[in-house]
C-alpha cells in the first residue's frame, strides 16, 4: 500500500523562495494547526499539484507561486518535492518546478522540467523520468494505485471545491463518472456496439458485393471471348487497308508526275508569250532611238572608250567642284567663327565700361557716407575736415583710416554704455528679488507651524469624539454584573446534574445484544440467496426458451411484413401472378431459382442483341467514315476554290480575268512605248536648241523671236525640259516594269482559273450529292443503333435491378433459415429441461418471500440500534448544551467586567484631551495674526520689484540701440571699402584697352575671309557651265550603244522562241486530260473503299478498346477479388458474433460493479452519519444513482437525499451550511474507504467549518473511531488541517499521534513549519 513519507516547499505563495521547508507525514494521524492566512491549505494545495500536476483554482497566470514584487526579485523559483512510497513500497520522489518572471506591466508563469525518482530497494541506484518523456501524472497514479480522480476530489480535495457532492447535478454526475471510471467503460461499451452495428451493416453489403462479384465473374469471361473474336476481325481489316493505302500511293505518284508535265508545258508557253511581248517591247525602243540620234559609225569598243573617259572627265570637274565647295564651307565656318568671338569680345568690353562707371560712383558714394556718419555720430576727424580730393574724388589712406579709428573708437564707447546700463539694471533686480524672497519665507514658516498645529486640533477632537461614542455604548452597571455571576453560578448545577444522570444511564450492553442478533439474521439471508442461485441456474433455461419463442414470433412477423412488401416487386420482376398456386411466391426456398432463371433469360436476349448492335454500328461507323472523307475532300476542295478566288481577285479585283489580262497587256504596251518615247526626248531637245542657237527661230513652227530675251527664255525651257528628262525616264521605266509585272502575274494565273471554273462546275457539286446519299444511308443506320440500344438499355436495366430483386429473395430466405434455426433451439431448449430433473416444489418466489422476512428483522433490530444510539447522542447533546450554557455565562460575567474598567480610561482619556484642544487653538489665533502682516509686506515687495524691473530694461534698451547702430554703419563703411578693393584689384582699366585692340584685329581678318569666299563660288560656277555643255555629246554615244544592245536582244527573243516552241509541240494536252481523268476516277473508287474499311476498323477498335477498359476496370482482377470477398464474408460473421458476446459481458459486469460499490459507499455513509450528526432532523442521507433510460443501463444520474422516518429528499438545497460540510466529509470518508484499497492516505482542510461545538466534538470522535478501525492497516494515514486548537485537542484524546504541526508566519510574513508536541497543545 502506498504512503506519504515527506514534503519540501520552496517559493510557493507565502513560503520563503530562497529556503525551502518541509513537513513528514506520520502513521496514522498528522495533525496541522495554524491561524488564517498561514499556508496550512498551501500543504494540501502542494500535494494535490505534486501527484496530480493540477493547480488549485483561481491560480492561473502565476498566482501559485510567491510574488517577486513583494521579494524585490525579478522573477521567483518556486520547486515541490514529495517522496513517497508505492503500492510495491519502492521509494519515489516527485519533482515539479516552476518559474515566475516579472516584467514592466506583466508577470509570465512558466513550468520547468519535473521529474520522477525512483529508488531500487536491492541495488539502492536511483533511476529518472523526465517530464519530457513520459506523462508523470498518469505515472504517479499508477504508482500510488489509485486514480487521478480520486487523488483530485477525495484524498487531495482543496477546501474552495470540498462541496462538491451537493453540488450541480451535471457536475455531480462528472465527478462520479470520474471516480467509477464509468466514461471509460461506457465509451468502450458503446464503441463495442456501434462497431457490431456497423459490421452488421457491412457484412449485409459485402453479401450483396459477393453477389454481383459472381456475376460480373461470369460476365467477365463472355467478355473475354467477345474481345479475342474482335481482335481477330481487327488484324484481318488492317490487312485490307494497307493493301488500300499502297494502291493509293501509286496512283498519288502516277499523278504527281503527270500534273508536273502538265506544269512543265504551261511554263514554256509562257515564256513564249513573255519573250514575244519583250521583243516587241525591244523593237519599239530601237525605233524610236533611231529616229533622233546621229548615227556614229566607231566600233562598239571605241565608243564605250569614249564613253568611259568623258566619265573620267566629268568626275575631275566633280572633284574639282567638291574641292571647291569644301573650301567655300570652310571659309563660312571661319567667317562664323570670327564673327562669334567679335561678339564675345565686344560684350566683354561693355562689361568692363560698366564696371569702370560704378567704381567712380562707389568713390563719389564713400565721400558722401563719411561726411554724413561724422555729422550722424560727431565723430572728431580734423584731417578729414581739411584735407582736398587728388582730383578723382578718392581720399587718400590716411585720411580714410583716421576716419576709420574714429569710427571704432565711437563703437568701444556705446558697448561700454550698454554693458554698464545692464550690469546695473541686474544688481537693482536681485535686490529687489531677495527681499521679496526673504518676507516669503517667512510667510511660509508659518503657515508650515498653522498646518501643524491645525493637524493637531483635529486629531485631538477626532479622539475625544471617539471616546464619547464609545462611552455611549458601555451601558453596563454593578447589577448587570452580578446578574451575570448569578446565572453562571445556575449553569454550574445544571451541568453537573446531567453528567449525574448520564451516569446512570448504560445501553451499550442492550446495543451489543442487538448486535448478535443481526449476525443472525444476516447468516440466514446468506443461507436463502444460496438456495436461490441454485434454482436461478434453472431459471436461466426457462428465460433462454422464452427468449427464443418471442425471438420465433418476431421472425415470423418480420417474415409475413417482408413478404407483403416484396411481393409485387417479385412478380414483376419474374412476371408471374403472386396468387397462383404454384407460384414461387408461396416457397421462399423456391424464390432463388426462380430468379435465377429469370436473370438467364434476360442475359441469353441481351447477348442476342448485342451482335445486332455491333453490325448496325459498324455500319454507321462506315457512313461516318465516308463522310468525314468526303466532307474532308469538299473542304480540301472548297479550300482551293476561295484560295484561287481570292488569288485571282487579289491580281483582277472586281474586274472579269480575261478583261484584266487584256488590260494589263495593254498598260504593258503603252507604258514601253512611253518608255522609247522619253529616251528619244533627249535628242529632240538638243536638236531643237541646236538649231534655235544657228537659226535663232522656232524649230516647229519655224518663226523667229521678238528679241533676245525671248530667245534666252526659250532656250531655258528647252534646257529645263531636258534638264528634266532623266528624272522622267526612271519614272517611265518604273512604271513599265510593274505594268510588266502586273502582266505576267494574271498570265501565271492563267492555269488557276481553269481550276476554278472545273472545281465550280463539277467537282464540287458532285461530292455535294454523293454526301447527301452517305447523310441518308447514316441516319438510317442511326436510327437501328438508336432503337437496338435502347432494347439493351431496358434489358440491362432489368438486369442491374435484379441484384436489388436477389437482395430482397436472400433477405426472405434468410428470415426462412432463422426460422428453422431457433426452432431447433427451442426443440433442444425443451429436451434440457426434461433431462435436468427439476421436480422441487420450492420456487424463486418461495425462497425470495423467506429473505424479505429475515432482512425486514434485520431492519428492526437496526432502527432499534440506531434507536439506542440516538438516545445516547441525545444524552451527549444535553451534556454538550449544559456546558455551552455554563460557557456563555462565564464569558457574559468577564465581559461585563472588562467593559466597566473600559469605560473609567475612556473618561480621563477626554478630559486630557479637552485641555490640549484649548492649547492649540489659543495657538492658531497668535499664527493667523503674525500671517496677515507678512501678506502687506509681501504686496509692498513685489510692486517694487516690478518697478525696478522695467527701469533696468528701458536703460539697457536705449543702449542696445546706441550699439546696433554704429555697428550698422561699420558693416556699410566695409562692405563699400571691400567693393572698391575689388574693382582696383581686378585690373579692369588695362583690360579694356586690351580688347579694343583685339576686336580692331579680328574685323580685318574677318574682310579677307570674305574675298576669298567670293573667288570660290566664281570657280564652281564656270566648271558647273562646262559639265552641262559636255551632257549632249554624252547622249549621243549612250543612244549607239543602246541601238546596238536593243538589235542584239532581238535577235536574240527570236531564237529563244524557235527554241521553246519546238519544245512545246512536244506535250499532247489532250492525253494528259484523260489520263488525269482516269487516276482521279481510280483514286476515289480506293478512297471511298479504304474509308469504308476504316469506318469499320475504328469500330472494331473502340468495341476492343472498349472490351479491354471493362476487363480493366469492371472486371480487373475479379477471380482474386471474388475469392477475397468470401473470405471476407466469412470471417465478418464469426467477428460479429464474437463482439456481441463482448458487449453483453461487458454491461453486465458494470451493472454489476456498479451496483456493489453504492451499495458499499451508502452503507460506509450510514454508519458514519450516525456515529457523527448530533441532530435528530435527519436519520441518515444516502447517495442515489438512476439510469438515463432504459436503452442506456450503464449511464447514471446520481443525487444525495436526507431521509427521515423513511422519507427519502433532495439534500442539495435543504440542508444548512454546517449539514452540507459533513455531509461532504462523511462522503469523501465513505469513498475513500471503498475505493482506496492500495491507497490508504486522506487530507482534510479545515473539516469543522460551519460546524456547531457539538457536531465539531462528535467528528472528532467518528475519526477516531476511523484510525480505530484502521490502525491495523499498514501505512494509514490521516492528514488533518484546522485552525480550531479545541478540535484537535479533542483528536489528540484518542493518542493516536504524539506531535503535530504548527504553521505560522515568521517576522519577513513568509510561511514556517514547527513540529510540536501534542501535550503542549491540550495546556
Amino acid at each position: 500500500m502506498s504512503s506519504l513519507d515527506k514534503l519540501l516547499i520552496r517559493g510557493i505563495r507565502s513560503f520563503d523562495p530562497q529556503n525551502a521547508t518541509a513537513i513528514e507525514f506520520y502513521s496514522p494521524l498528522t495533525i496541522i494547526v495554524g491561524n488564517n492566512g498561514c499556508g496550512k491549505t498551501t500543504i494540501i494545495e502542494c500535494l494535490k499539484y505534486a501527484t496530480t500536476g493540477d493547480m488549485p483554482p483561481n491560480s492561473k497566470g502565476g498566482a501559485f507561486i510567491h510574488d517577486p514584487k513583494i521579494a524585490h526579485e525579478v522573477d521567483i523559483k518556486a520547486q515541490v518535492r514529495l517522496k513517497f512510497h508505492n503500492i510495491k513500497r519502492d521509494e519515489l520522489v516527485v519533482i515539479r518546478s516552476m518559474q515566475l518572471t516579472q516584467k514592466k506591466t506583466t508577470a509570465t508563469f512558466k513550468t520547468l522540467e519535473s521529474a520522477l525518482i525512483m529508488r531500487n530497494p536491492v541495488t539502492g541506484q536511483h533511476s529518472s523520468i523526465s517530464s519530457r518523456c513520459a506523462d508523470l501524472n498518469e505515472e504517479i497514479s499508477h504508482q500510488l494505485g489509485v486514480s487521478k480522480a480520486i487523488l483530485e476530489n477525495v484524498i487531495f480535495c482543496h477546501q474552495e471545491e470540498s462541496n462538491w457532492p451537493l453540488s450541480e447535478p451535471a457536475i455531480l454526475k462528472k465527478k462520479f463518472d470520474e471516480i467509477f471510471a464509468a466514461t471509460k467503460y461506457t465509451k468502450a461499451l458503446e464503441s463495442i456496439k456501434k462497431l457490431r452495428k456497423s459490421q452488421a451493416v457491412e457484412i449485409k453489403l459485402d453479401q450483396q458485393q459477393l453477389e454481383f462479384l459472381a456475376a460480373s465473374k461470369q460476365r467477365a469471361e463472355k467478355v473475354e471471348a467477345t474481345l479475342a473474336t474482335t481482335e481477330a476481325s481487327i488484324r484481318m481489316a488492317k490487312t485490307t487497308c494497307d493493301r488500300h493505302d499502297a494502291e493509293l500511293e501509286r496512283l498519288a505518284a502516277d499523278m504527281s508526275q503527270l500534273s508536273e508535265k502538265c506544269a512543265e508545258r504551261d511554263q514554256i508557253n509562257g515564256r513564249i508569250q513573255s519573250l514575244k511581248q519583250s521583243h516587241r517591247q525591244a523593237e519599239q525602243q530601237w525605233f524610236l532611238i533611231v529616229k533622233s540620234y546621229k548615227e556614229m559609225y566607231e566600233p562598239e569598243d571605241e565608243l564605250k572608250a569614249m564613253l568611259a573617259g568623258f566619265d573620267n572627265e566629268q568626275q575631275l570637274r566633280a572633284s574639282k567642284i567638291v574641292d571647291l565647295e569644301c573650301e567655300q564651307r570652310r571659309y563660312k565656318d571661319e567667317i562664323e567663327t570670327m564673327g562669334q568671338r567679335i561678339a564675345d569680345n565686344t560684350n566683354t568690353r561693355a562689361r568692363h565700361e560698366v564696371k569702370l562707371a560704378a567704381y567712380k560712383e562707389q568713390l563719389a558714394s564713400r565721400v558722401t557716407l563719411a561726411q554724413s556718419i561724422i555729422q550722424q555720430h560727431e565723430l572728431s576727424c580734423p584731417a578729414f575736415d581739411s584735407a582736398s580730393n587728388d582730383g578723382t574724388g578718392e581720399l587718400s589712406d590716411e585720411v580714410w583710416q583716421q576716419f576709420i579709428d574714429a569710427l571704432d573708437e565711437r563703437f568701444r564707447h556705446v558697448t561700454a554704455s550698454f554693458g554698464t546700463a545692464k550690469s546695473t539694471a541686474h544688481a537693482n533686480d536681485d535686490e529687489a528679488r531677495n527681499k521679496l524672497q526673504a518676507i516669503k519665507a517667512e510667510l511660509t514658516g508659518l503657515e508650515h507651524s498653522r498646518r501643524i498645529v491645525r493637524t493637531s486640533l483635529d486629531t485631538a477632537i477626532s479622539k475625544r469624539n471617539m471616546c464619547n461614542e464609545r462611552i455611549a455604548n458601555f451601558d453596563v452597571s454593578d447589577l448587570d454584573v452580578a446578574d451575570a455571576e448569578r446565572r453562571m453560578q445556575t449553569a454550574e448545577r445544571s451541568l453537573e446534574a446531567a453528567r449525574t444522570a448520564a451516569i446512570d444511564s448504560n445501553p451499550a450492553a442492550q446495543i451489543e445484544l442487538k448486535t448478535r442478533e443481526l449476525s443472525e439474521i444476516e447468516y440466514a439471508v446468506k443461507v436463502l440467496e444460496g438456495e436461490q442461485r441454485k434454482l436461478l441456474t434453472h431459471m436461466q433455461t426457462r428465460t433462454k426458451l422464452d427468449l427464443h419463442n418471442n425471438e420465433l414470433t418476431k421472425l415470423k412477423e418480420r417474415l409475413a411484413a417482408a413478404t407483403a412488401q416484396y411481393t409485387p416487386e417479385l412478380a414483376s420482376f419474374l412476371g408471374i401472378d403472386a396468387d397462383a398456386p404454384d407460384s414461387p411466391l408461396k416457397d421462399v426456398m423456391r424464390l432463388d431459382a426462380a430468379i435465377s432463371a429469370k436473370i438467364r433469360e434476360l442475359e441469353n436476349e441481351l447477348a442476342q442483341m448485342e451482335p445486332k448492335l455491333n453490325m448496325a454500328t459498324s455500319k454507321q461507323s462506315s457512313c461516318k467514315a465516308q463522310i468525314d472523307f468526303s466532307e474532308k475532300t469538299l473542304s480540301q476542295q472548297r479550300s482551293t476554290l476561295a484560295s484561287n478566288d481570292s488569288k485571282v481577285q487579289a491580281a483582277c479585283g472586281d474586274a472579269n480575268f480575261s478583261d484584266a489580262l487584256a488590260a494589263a497587256e495593254n498598260k504593258a504596251k503603252a507604258a514601253m512605248q512611253t518608255v522609247q518615247f522619253h529616251r528619244n526626248a533627249n535628242m529632240m531637245y538638243e536638236q531643237y536648241i541646236s538649231q534655235t542657237a544657228m537659226l535663232h527661230n522656232c524649230p516647229l513652227c519655224k518663226r523667229g523671236f521678238d528679241s533676245a530675251k525671248a530667245e534666252g527664255a526659250f532656250l531655258a525651257d528647252l534646257r529645263e525640259s531636258m534638264a528634266d528628262g532623266p528624272s522622267r525616264l526612271r519614272d517611265a521605266i518604273e512604271e513599265q516594269s510593274a505594268c510588266d509585272k502586273k502582266r505576267d502575274s494574271l498570265r501565271a494565273l492563267a492555269h488557276v482559273h481553269e481550276e476554278t471554273m472545273n472545281l465550280r462546275s463539277k467537282s464540287i457539286p458532285e461530292l455535294e450529292d454523293k454526301l447527301n446519299e452517305l447523310r441518308n444511308e447514316q441516319m438510317t443506320a442511326s436510327n437501328l443503333v438508336d432503337e437496338l440500344r435502347s432494347q439493351i438499355t431496358g434489358l440491362r436495366g432489368r438486369l442491374s435491378s435484379a441484384a436489388v430483386i436477389r437482395r430482397r429473395s436472400e433477405e426472405l430466405m434468410r428470415f426462412g433459415r432463422d426460422i428453422r434455426r431457433v426452432e431447433g433451439d427451442i426443440s433442444q431448449l425443451d429436451g434440457e429441461l426434461m433431462l435436468s430433473g427439476v421436480s422441487s416444489t420450492r420456487t424463486l418466489e418461495d425462497c425470495q418471500r423467506d429473505i424479505d422476512v429475515q432482512q425486514e428483522k434485520r431492519k428492526q433490530i437496526q432502527n432499534e440500534v440506531e434507536r439506542l444510539n440516538s438516545d445516547s447522542l441525545t444524552r451527549q447533546r444535553e451534556l454538550q448544551l449544559f456546558e455551552g450554557r455554563l460557557r456563555t455565562a462565564r464569558d457574559d460575567y468577564n465581559s461585563l467586567q472588562q467593559r466597566q474598567q473600559d469605560l473609567a480610561r475612556e473618561q480621563a482619556a477626554i478630559t486630557e484631551l479637552t485641555i490640549e484642544i484649548g492649547q492649540h487653538e489659543a495657538q492658531m489665533a497668535d499664527i493667523d495674526m503674525r500671517c496677515s502682516t507678512l501678506n502687506s509686506r509681501v504686496d509692498d515687495a513685489n510692486s517694487m520689484v516690478t518697478r525696478v524691473r522695467e527701469e533696468g530694461m528701458t536703460a539697457v534698451q536705449v543702449a542696445q540701440s546706441a550699439v546696433d547702430d554704429v555697428a550698422s554703419v561699420q558693416r556699410t563703411v566695409s562692405e563699400l571699402n571691400d567693393r572698391i578693393a575689388q574693382f582696383r584689384e581686378s585690373n579692369t582699366e588695362q583690360r579694356l584697352k586690351e580688347g579694343n585692340e583685339l576686336i580692331q584685329k579680328m574685323t580685318t581678318a574677318m574682310d579677307n575671309l570674305k574675298k576669298k569666299l567670293d573667288d570660290a563660288a566664281e570657280s564652281i560656277r564656270q566648271l558647273e557651265l562646262k559639265q552641262a555643255e559636255s551632257k549632249t555629246e554624252l547622249r549621243n554615244i549612250q543612244d549607239n550603244l543602246s541601238c546596238r544592245t536593243l538589235q542584239k536582244e532581238m535577235d536574240q527573243h527570236k531564237a529563244d522562241m524557235l527554241e521553246l516552241t519546238n519544245k512545246a509541240n512536244e506535250y499532247s494536252t489532250a492525253a494528259y486530260d484523260a489520263q488525269m481523268a482516269k487516276l482521279r476516277k481510280e483514286q476515289e473508287r480506293f478512297l471511298a473503299a479504304r474509308a469504308q474499311k476504316q469506318g469499320e476498323l475504328k469500330q472494331l477498335e473502340e468495341q476492343a478498346r472498349q472490351l479491354r477498359i471493362d476487363l480493366s476496370d469492371d472486371f480487373k482482377d475479379i477471380q482474386q477479388r471474388h475469392l477475397q470477398q468470401a473470405v471476407k464474408c466469412r470471417t465478418q460473421e464469426l467477428a460479429n458474433v464474437d463482439l456481441d458476446t463482448y458487449s453483453k459481458a461487458l454491461d453486465h459486469a458494470i451493472m454489476q460493479y456498479h451496483s456493489q460499490k453504492m451499495e458499499e459507499i451508502n452503507k460506509i455513509i450510514r454508519e458514519l452519519w450516525v456515529q457523527t450528526y448530533q441532530g435528530n432532523d435527519i436519520d441518515t442521507i444516502e447517495i442515489r444513482s438512476e439510469s438515463e433510460g432504459a436503452k442506456n443501463r450503464s449511464s447514471y444520474n446520481y443525487r444525495v437525499v436526507m431521509i427521515k422516518g423513511g422519507t427519502e429528499i433532495d439534500m442539495r438545497g435543504r440542508c444548512s451550511a454546517g449539514q452540507k460540510v459533513l455531509t461532504s466529509l462523511i462522503i469523501r470518508l465513505a469513498l475513500a474507504e471503498s475505493f482506496c484499497l492500495q491507497c490508504g492516505m486522506l487530507a482534510l482542510d479545515e473539516p469543522t467549518t460551519n460546524l456547531d461545538h457539538a457536531n465539531m466534538i462528535s467528528l472528532a470522535t467518528s475519526l477516531a473511531n476511523i484510525i480505530k478501525s484502521r490502525r491495523q492497516q499498514r501505512n494509514f494515514q490521516l492528514i488533518v488541517i484546522t485552525h480550531d486548537e479545541e478540535f484537535v485537542q479533542n483528536l489528540g484524546k484518542a493518542e493516536y499521534a504524539d506531535y503535530y504541526f504548527r504553521v505560522s508566519k515568521n517576522a519577513r510574513q513568509h510561511s514556517m513549519i514547527e513540529r510540536l508536541p501534542i501535550v503542549t497543545l491540550s495546556r
